[in-house]
């Protein structure tokens, strides 16, 4: 009986190993599979798009009026608007093609003056003077980046070209009344400044995670632009009221009122950005950022002993960013 029983009780022990060793390898297999699907990442999301808009403040000199005695400067607007959108693609698993775009402008605004003028007979004329002076800017970049890491977060360096126009338009008129009030005089006038560039540049961006879905966004370049930077300002003839006679060699609003000129020398160009982000999804985040853009001797302009010579302009702008990944 004592030999039966212990047959039995062998026989129950060799069989409870033999369900057991298959339960066993079975929950290794599982606990490999998880480790294994543990260490994927996640599909990276090739394309990626933003778009973002704000302010925009300017800083730089303002051009003055060729010709009106005392010199006088139109004021533009400190502050504007800007939009800005871009798209990057990543293919080979760190390279990237991009492309970016920003259009800003500073709009009208009104400056006042009083003017003289005078004539090659007797007449003196004094009186007001109004112009409204305008700015806008827009800027492209076409770029190819590469991906390395940078401490805990990811960043790009990229290189490519930057296409840059900035545009200044001043239109004004005086109304001049001679000292014996025998004669009106009316003139109109339009300055235009402008600067088309375009050359290399070299940027490196990134995104350093803080903590949960909080991150910190930012980017600097530098680029050299090659254009024509031109200053334009026409008026009209000097008319007289009521039926006075045209003096075609009076300075009767200033002389000369019809001006040209252009430089070609290269423009430096820096920008930067920081900003903070937040997560809503794996695939969508919201950014505020502040940016500022330094283009010298970007502008050409008058100055007030009536020479010529280029300014610098600097943009600075507060913006809200939405960026996409899909």
């Amino acid at each position: 009986m004592q030999r039966s029983r212990t047959i039995w009780l062998s026989g129950v022990s060799v069989a409870a190993i033999l369900v057991a060793q298959p339960v066993t390898v079975l929950a290794g297999d599982l606990a490999e599979k998880a480790r294994a699907q543990a260490t994927v990442a996640p599909p990276v999301s090739p394309w990626t798009v933003w778009v973002e808009g704000g302010l925009q403040g300017i800083a730089g000199d303002d051009p003055y009026v060729a010709g009106l005695t005392p010199p006088f400067a139109p004021k533009k607007q400190t502050w504007g608007w800007n939009a800005a959108a871009a798209i990057d693609y990543r293919f080979a698993g760190v390279w990237h093609a991009s492309a970016a775009f920003r259009y800003g402008a500073n709009g009208k605004r009104t400056s006042n003056s009083i003017q003289q003028g005078t004539s090659t007979t007797t007449f003196v004329f004094v009186g007001g003077n109004a112009a409204d002076r305008r700015e806008s800017n827009w800027v492209a970049d076409f770029m190819i980046g590469r991906d390395f890491g940078l401490g805990t977060g990811d960043a790009q360096l990229k290189a490519g070209v930057r296409v840059a126009q900035i545009r200044g338009a001043t239109d004004g008129a005086g109304t001049l009344i001679s000292a014996t009030s025998a004669y009106l005089l009316v003139q109109d006038y339009r300055q235009t400044n402008r600067f088309t560039g375009v050359g290399p540049r070299i940027a490196l961006e990134g995104n350093l995670p803080l903590g949960g879905p909080w991150s910190l966004d930012y980017m600097g370049g530098i680029a050299v632009l090659f254009g024509r930077h031109s200053l334009d300002q026409t008026g009209t003839s000097p008319q007289l009221t009521p039926g006075g006679a045209l003096f075609a060699d009076n300075c009767l609003i200033g002389c000369p009122l019809v001006v040209s000129s252009s430089s070609d020398s290269p423009v430096f160009n820096a920008d930067a950005m920081l900003g903070i982000s937040y997560a809503f999804t794996p695939y969508a985040r919201i950014s505020l950022n502040y940016r500022v853009d330094y283009y010298s001797n970007a502008v050409r302009t008058v100055n007030s002993g009536g020479g010529f010579e280029d300014t610098y302009r600097l943009y600075h702008s507060p913006n809200l960013r939405l960026t996409f990944n899909f």
